[in-house]
């Protein structure tokens, strides 16, 4: 064909421009955009193609229920939600956790997830010494063209130490007999000590 030329790029979703040699692609979706060259004299002189493959994405959110136990703490309940934030349908292809995951969450591994939707699992975990115990989970999902993403969720939880106090402990002291005539005898004292805390004390002094 005769110059100068003239470009005709379709479709125009996601394009920087539809009449410029090189324009800039940014579709949402996968997308497969054609360029038709014309000449001087509006003749298509030439035509080509490319294809953009639009990269997955995936988000994931981490919970727990309590976020605090007093001691002697208890069961913590944690929640994973993951959600496709991408314009195609992805498959699950890992779930990890510092903590040893429920079946529930290892189910999920290999399932799809249509665009936008989300899914979740439950798994608990068990904490009694006081402290705060961080926690995080990673995903990994895999679109039809095999490309990968992944996104990690961290939540925290604390069992909080519980100070003990006069109330905590109990003191019942006995005599028996509680009554001797004159002159007087033995008279045996029994004290009993009871520990009503969350947690094991030691006696340091009994006066």
């Amino acid at each position: 064909g005769v110059p100068p030329y003239t470009y005709s790029w379709t479709p125009s979703t996601g394009l920087s421009c539809t009449n410029c040699p090189n324009p800039t692609a940014s579709p949402t979706q996968d997308t497969t955009y054609t360029v038709v060259v014309f000449d001087s004299e509006g003749c298509a002189s030439d035509y080509d193609s490319v294809f953009v493959d639009v990269l997955p994405q995936v988000a994931l959110q981490k919970s727990a229920t309590p976020t605090s136990r007093p001691e002697p703490g208890g069961v913590f309940t944690y929640t994973l939600t993951i959600t496709n934030t991408s314009s195609e349908a992805v498959t699950i292809t890992s779930l990890t956790d510092t903590h040893s995951l429920s079946t529930q969450c290892q189910a999920l591994i290999n399932t799809s997830l249509a665009a936008g939707a989300s899914t979740s699992c439950q798994y608990t975990a068990v904490y009694t010494q006081p402290g705060t115990y961080p926690n995080s989970a990673s995903v990994t999902v895999r679109d039809n063209e095999g490309n990968l993403a992944s996104a990690q969720a961290s939540a925290s939880v604390q069992v909080t130490d519980v100070i003990p106090t006069a109330a905590d402990v109990v003191v019942v002291k006995d005599a028996s007999p509680t009554s001797v005539p004159e002159p007087g005898g033995v008279v045996t004292f029994t004290v009993q000590v009871t520990n009503q805390a969350v947690e094991p004390l030691t006696l340091t002094a009994l006066v």
